[in-house]
């Protein structure tokens, strides 16, 4: 199915849900944001956004109703400590809930770990500040920071085992079983639509040295007969720990949240994050590929994705108006270099072959 070993089909019973705590990732995105993201145009404070839900949602009587850790792409509320409602701030997100809630409901008996069970969502699909989607809370925190550096190494060798059995299940799950048309996320033309935009928007901010780097890394991907010989599948899409949710108290996994970005592509999109980052720590890529084999080629690919992977989200700013180019210069491109930045970040570009 994909570049390596064709994943089999598991599945853990277990409670379904949705969003718990994502405190440390939203943290980040919030750093980035100026404070024009912080305020949805054309929506009151808390006191709208709980008609909404009441107005649309099935759910019993509100008796709490409370913000959650919003972020840059949606703002979060939490009812009753039980259900949490994410409202996209941007058109892109809101037109995309009706994909998103047609994935989780097709892979959730198929996956091995609980993922968010949309139980209601705002008929105003494609409105944002109107449309909304809602879930169950899932327990446990967001993996990143402490608790996976508290891990040792038999418990980050279960967590590589758990994360890329679930790739596996995720990735073989059929296009098929999702009730709704997936528009291809990973594609040849996609990507170099997203070229020739950092172009135009962008490369004016960067310094030469740094347009010249980002130039030859998009054009030898989009070129290299080998980057689409792949067979789409249903990817996450942002699988970094701030998504995987966490029991400190079990040491083990309690959920996979935000599947803002899911849709049909490259399996090496949600691989990249845990082979070619680093994210999930030195040597986690091996661990993982004993469950879920990655080829050279995807290997190639994981590096490219995580150098560039953000930059799709970063540019939805960008069609809003609301971003500064500056910003989005740095982090669109794997902070390459806008213009007054200091020097480049370096991330890890080139994935082990022993991982």
């Amino acid at each position: 199915m994909t570049r390596g070993a064709k994943p089999a089909h598991t599945r853990t019973p277990g409670s379904r849900g949705a969003e718990g705590a994502n405190g440390a990732h939203r943290a980040c995105r919030r750093a980035h944001c100026s404070p024009r993201h912080r305020t949805m145009k054309g929506m009151e404070p808390e006191t709208d956004y709980r008609a909404a839900v009441r107005e649309a949602s099935p759910a019993p009587m509100i008796r709490t109703f409370r913000p959650g850790p919003s972020g840059q792409f949606n703002r979060i509320f939490i009812t009753n400590e039980k259900v949490v409602f994410r409202f996209p701030r941007y058109a892109e997100g809101a037109q995309r809930l009706s994909i998103q809630v047609a994935i989780l409901r097709a892979i959730r008996d198929h996956v091995p770990l609980p993922v968010p069970e949309p139980i209601s969502a705002s008929p105003a699909a494609g409105r944002p500040g109107v449309a909304f989607v809602g879930y169950p809370l899932l327990p446990g925190v967001p993996l990143a920071g402490e608790p996976l550096q508290s891990l040792d190494s038999g418990e980050r060798a279960h967590l590589a085992a758990e994360l890329g059995t679930f790739l596996r299940a995720l990735h073989s799950v059929s296009p098929s079983a999702v009730q709704t048309d997936l528009p291809h996320m990973d594609s040849r033309d996609r990507w170099a639509d997203l070229y020739r935009r950092i172009r135009s928007r962008l490369f004016q901010h960067m310094r030469p040295e740094a347009r010249s780097q980002v130039a030859r890394h998009f054009e030898a991907f989009i070129d290299q007969p080998d980057t689409f010989a792949y067979e789409p599948v249903i990817r996450h899409g942002d699988f970094g720990p701030e998504n995987v949710l966490y029991d400190p108290t079990t040491r083990r996994v309690t959920g996979i949240i935000d599947f803002d970005f899911a849709g049909l592509g490259d399996p090496a999109v949600d691989l990249s994050v845990v082979v070619a980052s680093g994210a999930y720590g030195e040597g986690f890529g091996a661990r993982l590929s004993a469950v879920y084999p990655v080829t050279n080629s995807a290997l190639s690919c994981c590096a490219f994705y995580r150098r560039h992977g953000r930059c799709r989200r970063h540019c939805m700013e960008s069609s809003t108006g609301t971003g500064s180019p500056l910003n989005e210069a740095s982090r669109a491109t794997g902070d390459a270099g806008a213009s007054s930045a200091p020097e480049m970040h370096r991330l890890p570009y080139h994935a082990s072959r022993d991982q």
